[in-house]
């Protein structure tokens, strides 16, 4: 059995939305939920640098074949 661990595009794709999520609850509600958005934004920067840069070794770009540009564009 294969296990392929956390995928680099997935949390990518996820930092995506939690960007756009932080700027309409910037421009609209600015209250504890901005701050969660924040904090949650910043730990999956944070997970994406460490898989890109200091876990490089162990990344299998082969087992991550999610497709980006079609989830995005739907």
């Amino acid at each position: 059995m294969l296990h392929a661990g956390l995928s680099l595009q997935t949390q990518e794709l996820t930092a995506i939305f939690l960007a756009v999520r932080l700027c309409c609850s910037l421009t609209m509600e600015n209250d504890i939920h901005t701050f969660l958005d924040f904090a949650t934004l910043a730990s999956t920067l944070w997970v994406v640098y460490m898989i890109r840069c200091k876990l490089q070794a162990t990344y299998n770009e082969d087992l991550d074949d999610i497709q980006k540009y079609y989830l995005v564009t739907c």
